[in-house]
């Protein structure tokens, strides 16, 4: 009982820590935006930038905190690099308005929150710098009056349109904020137990799947693949022989799809069946249209995610794919039979992505 009480605890300490990040950027709230959310702030203060949506603006689904490079430049022309401490990824509430259009809306009028124009259940991404040298961790020798912060990374651009809507919201390059007079200090983020950056993304692998080799012709585009199942090995070596296991979720910005599985603790290995949550309607062979009932492919996701504090060994870009393998891939249709190409492989095509910063 007390070890659950602890877990209670800090669940409502970490949902205390986003609602007082959610607070920090009510003034900005939407998937696209590009801008401080802290509008004034003196050398030394904590400053938090909305850094764009998913995936409006994001180049390949994840930005690495490590190709991140975050500076400022003072009204006297000074550039220096500041502090990037965190980097999360905030989600808006399931119940919300924007999920609700998004999933049942295809209409195609303002406030543009349609499936029409956008996805349900995308992030922002959000970066907590504070103003101050990355090296000693003292304030930075502004100068009073406008300035603006530079964010450099390969993995986001200002503008990607997206569907019909022109993600254009700001610049990354040129995020102004006013420098006031006098030294502030970092924001201590004492009001939970523990680090922020324990709300970081962890390293992680998603499986994804490919459905550019169908050519069997569906008829309404309705396909009839009712699952997806498979085996997912790994190296027990790796993770303290199983002592702390990677964990298996479902991708957060598709809902209507359910992932079970079933761990073998013993060898090493985990047994996934993804299901549509609405059966009848199946899930579409081809990414076209905005029929509610149906997932696409394109979003069905399954993140394999791990604390790389307790590994034995280091999971990397190069070797990941010898820590996990694949076996017994298949796609069935609502009868449970398989689906295969003319070649007797599975429709379509799993694929695997590392996400390892």
């Amino acid at each position: 009982m007390k070890r659950i009480n602890i877990i209670r605890r800090e669940i409502m300490k970490a949902k205390m820590f986003l609602m007082f990040v959610c607070l920090l950027t009510l003034s900005t709230v939407g998937c696209v935006g590009q801008q401080a959310f802290t509008k004034m702030a003196r050398s030394g203060d904590t400053v938090t930038l909305a850094l764009g949506g998913s995936p409006s603006h994001e180049i390949n689904g994840h930005v690495n905190k490590n190709n991140m490079v975050v500076t400022i430049t003072d009204s006297a022309n000074n550039t220096y690099d500041v502090t990037l401490r965190y980097l999360l990824k905030l989600y808006p509430d399931p119940s919300s308005r924007y999920n609700y259009h998004a999933t049942y809306d295809t209409s195609i009028v303002p406030p543009y929150l349609s499936r029409e124009y956008i996805d349900p259940n995308q992030g922002e991404w959000v970066a907590v710098v504070d103003l101050t040298d990355p090296g000693t961790g003292t304030p930075l020798p502004l100068a009073q009056g406008a300035a603006k912060i530079h964010v450099m990374t390969p993995d986001l651009v200002d503008s990607r349109p997206y569907r019909n809507f022109p993600a254009t919201d700001g610049n990354l390059a040129n995020i102004p904020i006013e420098i006031l007079p006098n030294t502030g200090s970092p924001h201590p983020f004492n009001n939970w137990y523990g680090d922020p950056i324990d709300l970081e993304p962890l390293p992680q692998m998603v499986i994804s799947f490919d459905n550019s080799a169908i050519t069997l012709p569906y008829p309404d585009n309705i396909t009839k693949i009712g699952a997806i199942e498979f085996k997912l090995m790994y190296n027990m070596a790796y993770f303290n022989n199983n002592a702390y296991p990677p964990m298996i979720l479902a991708y957060i910005n598709e809902q209507r799809i359910s992932v079970s599985y079933r761990l073998n603790a013993i060898e090493g290995y985990y047994k996934l069946m993804i299901l549509p949550q609405n059966v009848g309607a199946g899930i579409l062979a081809n990414n076209a249209g905005v029929d509610y009932l149906k997932t696409k492919i394109k979003d069905i996701k399954v993140v394999v995610a791990w604390d790389p504090s307790f590994l034995n060994n280091s999971i990397t870009a190069e070797n990941y794919e010898q820590v996990f393998q694949i076996s017994d891939y298949k796609v069935v249709d609502n009868n449970g039979l398989p689906l295969n190409d003319g070649s007797g492989n599975p429709l379509i095509t799993l694929v695997k992505e590392p996400r390892i910063d």
